[in-house]
């Protein structure tokens, strides 16, 4: 069912909206927020912190850096040994700034889409917090509370950084 979800989202990013408009707003509606849901129905407690932790990064953030690393990769190939965008191949001209893009909270100039990793290692985190140190019901409350913020947030055009206000309004589907 993940992989279904993934390659739904591939073929949203892919397909013109022309093509398949109708069709794909109606996928929108589940795709992304099924994929939490998965996430979470198949959420493993660990012995420690750290553990959980560890098994996250290598699953979730290490992938992140290796698909943003190859985009920029593909990016430098295209721009400069090609040099594609001169010829309008390519859409912005390639910056060796954006290498640091990762670190400094920027959004990522190349496979924009890794914003779903980041998310979903914070969906983890935060919700390996609530359930170790809160009951089931306080649980439950804090997550409608951090959704409802996170909601509030992005219809106010905020964004916090490394895509927190998407972890807090995706936090309940992961949950469920």
């Amino acid at each position: 069912m993940k992989g279904l979800c993934i390659l739904l989202i591939v073929a949203y990013h892919i397909t013109p909206n022309n093509i398949y408009g109708d069709f794909n707003n109606m996928l929108m509606s589940f795709r992304v927020p099924m994929y939490y849901f998965l996430s979470g129905l198949f959420f493993k407690t660990y012995d420690s912190f750290s553990d959980f932790a560890r098994r996250k990064t290598n699953n979730i953030i290490v992938p992140l850096f290796f698909f943003y690393y190859m985009a920029c990769a593909l990016a430098i190939l295209c721009c400069e040994v090609f040099h594609l965008d001169k010829i309008g191949l390519v859409g912005d001209s390639w910056q060796w700034a954006y290498l640091l893009d990762p670190f400094l909270l920027n959004d990522f100039h190349y496979s924009n889409a890794l914003w779903f990793l980041i998310s979903l290692f914070e969906v983890n985190i935060i919700y390996y917090i609530l359930q170790k140190h809160l009951s089931t019901t306080l649980t439950y409350a804090v997550t409608i509370a951090l959704s409802i913020i996170g909601w509030l947030i992005a219809q106010n055009g905020i964004m916090l950084p490394l895509q927190l206000d998407t972890a807090f309004v995706a936090l309940p589907y992961f949950i469920l």
